[in-house]
């Protein structure tokens, strides 16, 4: 597992959007986060960060300040990489955002290895369902993708 994790890292390192996604259909949150641990990749759980960060703020107010509460929960530490999971709250209706779009943005200065709440299908990452409200899926290399890595 870390080599093929390490080589994909590497090779996000090297890319515009420093963006590498991760897949654990079966596995718990905790059991992942393990798995990090011995590569010393810092985690954290983007979710109860941003909402804990935007919960005083109005619904209005929290579209305004997203990008800049999550740059500061994404900058806060020297590591030049990092592991998001629970990245739901990135869904979320009211916050109006597109959630690729931020991952990408701020993987630009660092790279950031992202726990994908969803399936990858070869070409897409699918997040939710049909009928859902929040079903989105989004054209993404297989490269970057690991699945059980």
């Amino acid at each position: 597992m870390y080599t093929l994790l390490t080589e994909k890292l590497t090779l996000a390192s090297y890319s515009y959007n420093r963006l590498l996604f991760t897949i654990f259909p079966e596995v718990k949150t905790g059991e992942v986060i393990k798995k990090f641990q011995g590569l010393s990749i810092p985690s954290i759980n983007l979710s109860f960060e941003l909402s804990r960060s935007l919960l005083e703020l109005s619904v209005k107010d929290r579209i305004y300040y997203l990008q800049e509460k999550l740059q500061e929960i994404i900058s806060s530490g020297a590591e030049d990489k990092l592991f998001l999971y629970h990245i739901e709250i990135l869904f979320e209706p009211s916050l109006k955002n597109n959630p690729m779009s931020l991952l990408e943005k701020f993987s630009r200065k660092k790279t950031l290895l992202v726990q994908w709440p969803g399936e990858f299908d070869g070409q897409f990452l699918i997040y939710g369902t049909d009928s859902s409200g929040e079903y989105v899926k989004y054209k993404y290399s297989a490269e970057m993708v690991l699945i059980n890595p």
